[in-house]
């Protein structure tokens, strides 16, 4: 209630206030997945208030869409510790994820959405889908079976043939949708990637995308294959980390990889040994130069 005075005059007036609390802290859990493995997805916002179902929502989408076929596992609401004397609550919604299918999206969002009168505002947090780290399912050629004719025949062709034949005729075959695969070939120290699909003749597959740029890399390609080299040996110690990405032509599949290099920590330790020495070598000369001052014999 708001109340003014002028004169001997009062003045009262009600206003409704409208406190929520709907900061941008989102956790999810895994925070990223692997297709295949992973088959639940968590995520928690923290610090909010309301957290009643009718006013503040959670959801799981596939670009600006809602992922169809998922599946709401359980929702937890929880007060979170604070000192002030209005609480706020930690608000966990978990899901069953669908099959993601070949090729996987890139990113999943975990979106939650707060709608009170005359104001709606929502945040995202992002689950990238690792589609490298799984090999995608290889290409099989299946043949169907010749169908079985009969025709008649002489006594000397039944005695020496079947009445099936176990050859398939040609053109009674089929091949499912094909996708390239990334091998790590390479030797310790040294890296050199192959893209290759197994996909008959009348396919190709290039590199599209790496670490830093293609122009860092040396590539060679052959058809269904194609070889990707680093023009440094140190990449494991001193490169970026980063995606790997090859695509097969015609068709357009993608193959990913990301691959993480150890720290470059050859340099700085060479750098802090040199200059250990020269500290010890300096520290050397000191001493034997007092040594020499006071046990030198004086004139």
């Amino acid at each position: 209630m708001c109340v003014g005075y002028c004169g001997k005059r009062s003045f009262h007036h009600t206003v409704n206030l409208l406190v929520f609390a709907f900061p941008d802290q989102l956790t999810v859990s895994p925070e990223s997945l692997v297709p295949g493995r992973d088959r639940e997805v968590a995520c928690t916002a923290h610090n909010v208030s309301p957290a009643r179902p009718d006013v503040f929502s959670m959801s799981l989408l596939l670009g600006d869409q809602e992922l169809e076929g998922v599946q709401t596992l359980d929702r937890d609401v929880m007060e979170e510790p604070q000192e002030d004397e209005d609480p706020l609550f930690q608000v966990t919604e978990r899901w069953l994820l669908p099959p993601l299918g070949i090729p996987a999206p890139p990113t999943l969002h975990c979106q939650v959405t707060m709608s009170l009168p005359g104001l709606n505002r929502s945040h995202r947090q992002s689950i990238p889908v690792l589609q490298g780290l799984t090999s995608p399912e290889p290409c099989v050629t299946t043949s169907l079976e010749s169908p079985i004719t009969t025709s008649p025949e002489t006594p000397e062709q039944t005695s020496t043939h079947s009445p099936r034949s176990p050859d398939p005729e040609p053109g009674n075959s089929s091949t499912r949708p094909c996708h390239p695969e990334i091998h790590q070939v390479s030797a310790l120290g040294t890296l050199e990637l192959l893209c290759e699909a197994a996909c008959g003749p009348g396919v190709a597959v290039h590199w599209t995308q790496a670490p830093g740029g293609l122009a860092a890399y040396k590539t060679r390609e052959a058809g269904a294959q194609a070889w990707l080299t680093s023009g440094s040996t140190l990449w494991t110690e001193c490169h970026p980390e980063g995606w790997f990405q090859c695509r097969l032509d015609p068709g357009g599949q993608m193959a990913n990889l990301y691959l993480v290099p150890e720290i470059c920590s050859l340099p700085a330790s060479a750098a802090l040994w040199t200059g250990s020495l020269v500290l010890g070598l300096l520290l050397l000369v000191f001493l034997i130069y007092r040594l020499w001052k006071r046990c030198r014999p004086t004139s």
